[in-house]
């Protein structure tokens, strides 16, 4: 895997806190876009073996072992792979959840639950989502335990950058007023090769409490 990269602007001074703004967008957008093509270079099969060993390493932690409500996602284009975790929780005694979009580009997210009898629609981006129903109900996020997020890029710090939609931080925006209760806990599914040595961060971003690749589990300081 290609070492972790030096982002050569950090830590410029900005001139105003405008253009402190502007600078952090246009080097978030400029990351995104790397991050995504080296994502995107990995072979199909290499992605499944990876997203094989990520599965080991959360097998064998006790925070996943230990959570009864677990929501996870379905990979887009080349996301790490979620089929074998999904069946997994699904086997397991834990119940599993998945995001629905709102339908207001700007609204949260909500966390249905999936089960062999769950129906399912295509939402606009062409991802399978499951139907709120009598048997597969919505949860209040703060009631989860676990959240497996994807993400285009993150650091040693826990900071996450995605899509650029930012579904995940208005949905979890609850997380950053909390100073005692902090589930659920935030857990970034990754390939070793999208991590950077630091990230420019926004107010509204939330940090991850570990994010899990093929070489382990990183837990910020």
């Amino acid at each position: 895997m290609a070492p972790p990269d030096v982002l050569a602007s950090q830590g410029r001074r900005q001139a105003t806190a405008h253009a402190g703004d502007a600078t952090t967008s246009r080097q978030r957008a400029q990351l995104r876009r790397e991050l995504k093509q080296r994502r995107n270079s990995l072979p199909d099969t290499q992605r499944e073996q990876i997203a094989h060993e990520v599965l080991l390493h959360l097998k064998n932690w006790r925070l996943f072992r230990n959570a009864h409500r677990i929501a996870a996602y379905d990979a887009v284009g080349a996301e790490l792979p979620t089929a074998m975790l999904q069946a997994f929780i699904q086997q397991s005694q834990a119940e599993l959840y998945l995001p629905t979009l709102p339908s207001n580009r700007k609204g949260r997210l909500r966390f249905v639950r999936t089960t062999a009898t769950s129906r399912w629609r295509h939402n606009r981006y062409a991802i399978p989502e499951p139907l709120c129903a009598h048997d597969s109900p919505a949860i209040n996020p703060a009631f989860l335990d676990l959240i497996l997020v994807p993400l285009v890029g993150f650091d040693a710090n826990g900071n996450r950058i995605g899509m650029g939609a930012g579904y995940y931080d208005r949905t979890l925006v609850f997380r950053g007023l909390r100073k005692v209760w902090q589930r659920p806990r935030l857990v970034g599914l990754a390939y070793a090769c999208q991590q950077v040595e630091a990230l420019p961060s926004a107010p509204w971003d939330i940090p991850l409490d570990a994010i899990v690749t093929e070489n382990g589990i990183i837990t910020p300081n």
